[in-house]
C-alpha cells in the first residue's frame, strides 16, 4: 500500500475480496469432485494473493500439486489472458477431462474465445454476482429499472458499479459542507455501515473491504 503511513487507506471496493473468491472456487471444486489442483501464477501481486488465498482455504478434500500432469483441476492465479490460455490449452492436451478454473480478472469473452475448443468445454470462470436464490430485492429492482431504461439486461458488474456510486454519494452527503475535503470524504466512506444499495445492505471494513448483510454474494 503506497505511502500507507502518510496517507492512510484511501482505497475501498464493493466487489468481494480474493479471499471470498478463493473460498467460492474451493467450494465449487469440492462439489465437482475435483481432488488434485495445479495452481500456476503469472507472478503478479494479484496472482500471488489469489494463489495464497486458495491454498490457505483448500480443505482436506483438495490437494495442491506441483505438476499439471497429476492434476484433475487447474486454477490459473493471474490476470494474463495469454498466460492462462497457454496453461489451459496445454492442460487439456494432456488430459481432455481436466477442469479449468479462471479468476474473475479473466471474465472476458475475448479470453474464452482465445482458448482451444477442448479447453473451452472444460472452462469455469469466477464472476462476482448473486445466485438467483440469494439475490437481494434491491438488485432485482436495479436490473428491472436498467432493462426498462436501456432495453437490455445489465452486465454482471453493473450492479456493483451502481452500488459504488451510491456509496460515494452517501459519503459526500455525510461530509456536507466539507464534501470538497478529500480526507473528510475518505473518512466518511470508511464509516459506511448497513447502507442500502443496489447490491444489498453493505458495510465498509477498516481495510476497505465490503461486507454484505446476509453474507457475501
Amino acid at each position: 500500500y503506497e505511502a500507507l503511513s502518510t496517507n492512510g487507506r484511501t482505497f475501498a471496493r464493493l466487489v468481494p475480496t480474493s479471499a471470498l473468491e478463493a473460498g467460492a472456487v474451493v467450494a465449487q471444486m469440492e462439489a465437482m469432485g475435483v481432488k488434485r489442483v495445479y495452481v500456476p501464477t503469472d507472478g503478479s501481486e494479484y496472482g500471488r494473493a489469489l494463489r495464497w488465498a486458495f491454498v490457505s482455504r483448500a480443505g482436506s478434500a483438495l490437494s495442491v500439486v506441483s505438476s499439471v500432469a497429476s492434476a484433475d483441476g487447474v486454477l490459473y492465479a493471474g490476470s494474463s489472458p495469454r498466460g492462462a490460455a497457454q496453461v489451459f490449452d496445454a492442460a487439456v492436451t494432456g488430459n481432455p477431462k481436466v477442469a479449468l478454473f479462471a479468476p474473475s480478472a479473466l471474465e472476458l469473452e475475448s479470453f474464452a474465445a482465445s482458448l482451444s475448443p477442448a479447453a473451452q468445454k472444460q472452462l469455469y470462470v469466477s464472476s462476482p454476482g448473486f445466485a438467483a436464490s440469494g439475490e437481494p430485492a434491491a438488485a432485482s429492482q436495479f436490473e428491472s429499472a436498467f432493462k426498462a431504461a436501456y432495453g437490455h439486461a445489465p452486465a454482471t458488474q453493473a450492479v456493483f458499479g451502481y452500488a459504488a456510486m451510491q456509496a460515494v454519494i452517501r459519503a459526500l452527503q455525510q461530509a456536507g459542507s466539507s464534501a470538497g475535503n478529500r480526507s473528510t470524504v475518505v473518512h466518511d466512506f470508511f464509516q459506511i455501515s448497513n447502507l442500502s444499495t443496489a447490491a444489498g445492505s453493505i458495510s465498509i471494513t477498516k481495510n476497505g473491504d465490503v461486507t454484505f448483510a446476509g453474507g457475501p454474494p
